[in-house]
């Protein structure tokens, strides 16, 4: 793990928050808690590696602030062009490599294989990003943020820098002005599509990563699932577009499915979903409270008590059904 000049972090949050939550305590001055939320992106931070920020901080409860400065001090977000940052199998002085800069022995114990391909890979920034959180709460945080930067990197300087970076994302993002509605609260939609392929929490059957890829899905649907994935593990996710009806079954009305406004989730948190699910019950009853950009015009599952108010709930004994009708 290497350590590298620091530029100057500044600008305005452009895009909508994720809830994060963290530890709690104060470590030599340092809070360890009250981790702000999110942003899905912010100048200089590509949105995928934002995105994999909030999500590694949220398995692991590190503060994704801490995950994002050492991400900056190590490799500037995968940005650096030393090749130990990105090409596979380049490592620097110290033998350290990938977005993270992780050593061989280090990466042997913390690797971690995030985006599920069969491979631990420290090039790759899911796996280095995942691996980096397991790391410091191996060693720490969010306890004590100071002794797991340092396990990280035996530097009391590399250790200001981060802790100094850290509070600053912090700052910026708890005066970061509110974004809604389509336009200005979901960001790119290529974006979005990436966020979604690679998050490890998001189990997509073969059929949805083809149509993600398309481009024709809603980048609402898109949004709420990773705002969903941020509290449940989600599995075979589809269909959207293909393998689905044009119509709605028994009805001549066309379904949200065939204009990409629609999903069905089949698995939360490794658990089929039915009746007797209680991990499907929560998730349904999340998706109801969204925030407004988000809220989903229609719901089905397998639950005929929700909440629903505006919402049309279907009750469907095996799945759960999130669909938009624009």
């Amino acid at each position: 793990m290497k350590q590298a000049a620091l530029a100057a972090v500044c600008g305005v949050f452009l895009l909508p928050v994720l809830a994060i939550a963290a530890g709690t305590g104060v470590i030599d001055g340092i809070s360890a808690g009250a981790s702000v939320s999110a942003p899905t992106a912010i100048p200089g931070i590509p949105t995928r590696y934002m995105q994999l920020y909030a999500a590694a901080g949220t398995r692991y409860g590190v503060p994704w602030e801490l995950l994002a400065a050492i991400g900056k001090v190590e490799c500037d977000h995968g940005q650096d062009p030393d090749p130990s940052c990105t090409q596979e199998g380049a490592v620097n002085y110290a033998g350290a490599g990938g977005p993270m800069q992780f050593l061989v022995a280090t990466w042997a114990t913390y690797g971690v294989d995030a985006d599920r391909d069969g491979r631990t890979d420290r090039w790759d920034p899911a796996d280095a990003i995942y691996g980096a959180a397991r790391y410091l709460r191996a060693n720490g945080a969010p306890g004590d943020l100071r002794r797991a930067v340092y396990a990280y990197n035996h530097s009391s300087a590399y250790v200001q820098q981060v802790l100094d970076l850290m509070q600053r994302y912090r700052q910026q993002a708890a005066t970061a002005p509110p974004t809604d509605g389509i336009g200005q609260g979901l960001g790119d939609p290529a974006a979005l599509a990436g966020a979604v392929l690679s998050n490890p929490r998001i189990g997509l059957r073969p059929e949805a990563v083809g149509d993600i890829r398309s481009g024709r899905i809603s980048p609402r649907l898109l949004a709420a699932l990773l705002t969903l994935s941020q509290r449940f593990a989600l599995d075979g996710v589809g269909p959207f577009i293909t393998g689905h009806s044009t119509y709605v079954a028994a009805t001549n009305r066309i379904s949200n499915h065939a204009g990409g406004r629609a999903v069905d989730i089949g698995s939360i948190d490794g658990q089929v979903v039915n009746s007797g699910n209680p991990a499907a019950r929560a998730l349904a009853e999340a998706t109801l409270v969204l925030p407004a950009p988000l809220r989903p015009d229609e719901i089905e599952s397998p639950f005929g008590s929700l909440p629903c108010g505006p919402v049309r709930c279907i009750v469907v004994p095996d799945h759960v059904h999130i669909g938009y009708d624009r």
